[in-house]
């Protein structure tokens, strides 16, 4: 929890430092995942509560202007106030719309700022003649102002640009970079003519000494040098300067010419850096080379020979598969059936087969080709040599079978018999 806003925040919308916020109840990113019950939430549901959570600010404005709610009118705009039975009763809607967007549209009593800048610039209608804004020491002279918190109000009235936000078609991204180009035209000492052939303009800097050189072009287009316009082609200093010049409507048409602004630009210039990520936490860097502590084993052959050798261990190996222990149906050496067909377990010696793991390949009708599986799976074949031999034509059953005592307990007479005959294959 922070005690007070951040400067450049207090600064842009002209409250001051004398404010205290609480960074908690009236977070909107902590209403929001309240509604959504801190949960993970479909991007449909984060945008209806987002909405809701937007309606309910409006409500509270709305009640604020007839004084009915948890919020008031802040200073110097007591003028929107009004009565809640008027509003209620004798306004008709577009009246109370119409009210809610000059409201919305109206700009924040404009404060001085210590040791400079843009917003501490006294205002040339008249307060240096007053000397409004300096202080007197003991023996008459004057002295800087002190650099504390304390700040004045402009006794003007809230400036803005030729034409009205809302006629602009800008995105409300932009309002606050329109806010600072109304502030700029406050003072003659914040916008003056470049030496040179060339037009343009230097204006000053809320963030640095350095002022900002605008360009303007033939068509009424300026090209500000700031990040900001770099960024979105929008910037205070180049909407100051294009109504400064009388060209704001032809600058906008050249905004809107291009498919407007970069709206996602202009949102991401004040984002963190580090979004959703813990404060100082580096971003993971994946090493490409060899890890020294890794095993060498690039003469490994020459350290250990190794001789291939041929071994029942390295061909394929099949084993017995009782039917009742499977729904394997179709044989995958003939395609015939291994059960009837009402995937019943047929009498010994036939509810047996044999099963290996291997590449099975079948033929795809839709595409009229022949398809291999990734990896290999269990197939299964009748005892029969034939079927074995369809697709391992080195197949022998007395290399390649494997009978494990389990299965030699479970076989009857006739099992026996049968694996004799077609496979040659003995059970003690």
């Amino acid at each position: 929890m922070k005690e007070m806003l951040l400067y450049p925040v207090r600064r842009d919308m002209g409250l001051g430092y004398d404010f205290y916020y609480n960074n908690d109840p009236e977070s909107m990113h902590r209403n929001i995942k309240a509604r959504q019950n801190y949960k993970a939430t479909e991007m449909p549901t984060v945008v209806e509560n987002i909405r809701k959570e937007k309606n309910a600010n409006l409500c509270y404005v709305e009640d604020a202007i007839i004084g009915n709610g948890p919020f008031e009118i802040a200073p110097g705009f007591e003028h929107f106030k009004v009565d809640e039975h008027s509003w209620t009763y004798d306004w008709s809607e577009e009246k109370r719309q119409k009210h809610l967007r000059e409201f919305h549209e109206a700009l924040p009593v404009v404060t001085t700022v210590p040791r400079g800048g843009i917003y501490s610039q006294q205002n040339e209608r008249g307060h240096e003649e007053s000397g409004e804004g300096r202080q007197q020491d003991p023996e008459g002279g004057e002295t800087p102002l002190q650099e504390t918190r304390e700040v004045r109000e402009e006794t003007s009235t809230a400036h803005s640009l030729s034409i009205p936000f809302c006629e602009t078609g800008l995105s409300s991204v932009f309002l606050p970079s329109y806010n600072k180009a109304a502030c700029l035209l406050l003072s003659s000492t914040n916008i003056v003519e470049a030496p040179g052939d060339h037009k343009g303009f230097l204006v000053a800097s809320d963030t640095g000494a350095t002022p900002y050189f605008v360009a303007v072009k033939k068509n009424g287009v300026c090209i500000c040098q700031c990040k900001g316009f770099k960024t979105a082609s929008l910037c205070s200093h180049s909407l100051a300067v294009a109504d400064y010049v009388a060209k704001l409507h032809e600058y906008l048409s050249w905004c809107h010419s291009r498919d407007g602004p970069n709206i996602t630009a202009a949102a991401s210039t004040s984002a963190p850096k580090n979004a959703g990520k813990k404060p100082g936490q580096k971003s993971r860097i994946r090493r490409t080379g060899a890890i020294a502590s890794s095993r060498n084993d690039d003469s490994y052959a020459d350290r250990r020979p190794y001789v291939e050798t041929a071994s029942v261990e390295n061909e394929q190996r099949y084993h017995l598969k009782w039917l009742d222990k499977t729904t394997a149906r179709v044989c995958y050496g003939c395609g015939g059936k291994l059960r009837p067909s009402d995937s019943s377990v047929p009498p010994p010696p036939f509810d047996v087969v044999v099963s290996t793991k291997e590449y099975r390949s079948w033929y795809d009708k839709s595409t009229g080709t022949t398809k291999i599986t990734k990896k290999p799976e269990a197939t299964h074949y009748h005892l029969n040599p034939v079927c074995l031999r369809a697709k391992n034509v080195h197949f022998q059953a007395s290399l390649h079978v494997s009978i494990n005592s389990e299965d030699r307990q479970r076989m009857l007479d006739v099992h026996k018999n049968f694996l004799k005959q077609s496979l040659n294959i003995t059970i003690i």
